[in-house]
């Protein structure tokens, strides 16, 4: 009988190491391809706030630990439950059709001293359905900086989600919608913007605070379920101003002037009721 070689210990445990080093390493892919197929878009972080205490703290508290992709998942999914899923109250909900989105950049950057208090900017990418959105690296300085990252990605990626009627909405409408779905996540408005939200005149949606005009998108959405979904769904085409008509069933401009009889009877001192209970009465009477 021919004399076999003698396998060592070491050499096998090495085999047995190998193949469960293999077996790993095509699971941890499996897993790695499910998680970026489940993203439906790409996404990337970009710390451009080289060599600052803001850019050290950025890596440490949202790079290094993914947290920054993290905001964007769950924030992308919080919009697109309010825009692309709805229908009216007596109707089955439906599945609107979603802007393509391909791709997402998170960039942290300096912003000029005149930006200091513009904590998002979302720009179209180099590529058909790729968006930047710019992160003011001032954010960092944030008594609690998660909250504000989280409050202007959830912005940012509203912003990406909305059509914007071919660049034809006008900016007050659009940052309106933004700030409405802000809200809805329960991200409050600046001290300012809850003052001058109570305070509007003339058409509702061309209010200068994005907070005057997501509080009257609100009292659309009140009026009629779905209005806001159907708006955006609208706004994928060039934008008309009877794109507002069409979405709330009546005339906007009648809701509006109901929508000042509020907040007058809301600002009254003589006033016998309390906000709530008048917009109640006001909803309920005939459009």
């Amino acid at each position: 009988m021919a004399n076999e070689p003698l396998r060592t210990p070491s050499a096998s445990t090495s085999a047995i190491a190998t193949r469960l080093l293999s077996v790993l390493l095509i699971g941890s892919v499996s897993i790695w391809a499910q998680y970026e197929a489940s993203r439906g878009f790409d996404i990337t972080i970009v710390n451009d706030a080289h060599g600052t205490p803001s850019a050290r703290r950025f890596d440490l508290l949202f790079v290094s630990n993914d947290k920054a992709t993290r905001i964007i998942l769950n924030t992308s999914n919080f919009v697109e439950q309010i825009l692309y899923s709805g229908g009216d109250t007596h109707e089955e909900v439906i599945v609107l059709p979603t802007k393509p989105v391909d791709r997402v950049i998170l960039r942290l950057v300096q912003m000029s001293s005149s930006s200091d208090r513009v904590s998002v900017v979302v720009s179209p990418g180099k590529k058909a359905g790729e968006f930047v959105i710019g992160i003011n690296s001032a954010i960092m300085e944030e008594k609690n900086p998660n909250v504000a990252m989280v409050a202007a990605v959830q912005r940012g990626m509203a912003r990406v989600w909305l059509w914007n009627g071919r660049k034809g909405v006008p900016r007050s409408l659009l940052e309106g919608m933004v700030e409405y779905i802000a809200s809805l996540a329960g991200i409050s408005p600046s001290p300012e913007s809850a003052r001058l939200m109570r305070h509007g005149s003339g058409s509702c949606w061309t209010e200068d605070d994005p907070a005057a005009v997501a509080q009257f998108l609100r009292f659309c959405e009140a009026k009629r379920r779905g209005f806001f979904a159907r708006l955006n769904r609208a706004m994928k085409e060039d934008w008309e101003p009877r794109m507002m008509d069409e979405a709330l069933g009546i005339p906007v401009r009648r809701l509006c002037s109901l929508y000042h009889s509020v907040i007058t009877a809301t600002l009254s001192p003589s006033a016998n009721t309390t906000s709530d209970l008048v917009a109640e009465e006001i909803l309920n009477q005939d459009a």
